[in-house]
């Protein structure tokens, strides 16, 4: 697709984020006026191809379909522009910027914390690690509280029996005490781990 014409199928109404793979903007798109999340994956100039990670992020949403994991909706390449394009739905909030304005009861605290739960074990039953678990990852609806897991920049597939995995991984205060002592054939334990400091700090 032209990059031209791809430019003109949204607006961009704000940036939302930035991240070691890409630049979330909160777009608008003129074909029906729909609000989405847009993840502008840009490739570096040294590399012939699209990054491994963002295809392994793409793969990996593809297979998954849960109420507590974000949706991917679509995906689109800008090859003049060496971007890609990543639209997801758009929650207005992650976990972060939800309990700056909200205090959690103890309700709310499990509720949230079940959820967060529940998308793991979807990600876990089907085997694929997420290794970033961290509240800026975590979306919250401030309307309806709920929340889905986003961000698989860092996520990846695995099978038994278990190989060798990169200890670059994880957000230092919610990194697994295992990966810290550069361990490398971690498994599904470095997101209980991260899933347990979150769950801890909202309590």
């Amino acid at each position: 697709m032209d990059s031209r014409r791809k430019d003109k199928d949204f607006e961009v109404l704000r940036r939302i984020g930035q991240g070691a793979y890409g630049t979330v903007y909160k777009v608008k798109m003129r074909s029906n006026g729909a609000v989405c999340a847009l993840k502008k994956i840009k490739f570096p100039e040294t590399e012939a191809s699209i990054p491994a990670t963002a295809l392994r992020e793409v793969a990996v949403l593809r297979l998954v379909e849960h109420p507590n994991i974000v949706r991917l909706l679509d995906v689109k390449l800008s090859a003049p522009r060496r971007k890609l394009y990543l639209f997801f739905e758009f929650i207005e909030s992650d976990l972060s910027g939800f309990l700056k304005i909200q205090k959690p009861s103890y309700g709310l605290v499990v509720s949230l914390t079940h959820q967060m739960l529940r998308g793991l074990h979807h990600l876990h039953s089907r085997r694929i690690m997420h290794r970033d678990i961290k509240p800026k990852n975590l979306l919250v609806s401030p309307e309806t509280a709920e929340l889905k897991i986003a961000d698989f920049g860092l996520s990846r597939p695995f099978s038994l029996p278990l190989g060798f995995f990169s200890p670059e991984i994880q957000s230092l205060w919610y990194r697994a005490p295992e990966v810290l002592l550069g361990v490398e054939n971690y498994s599904l334990s470095v997101d209980v781990w991260s899933a347990g400091c979150v769950a801890a700090e909202l309590a």
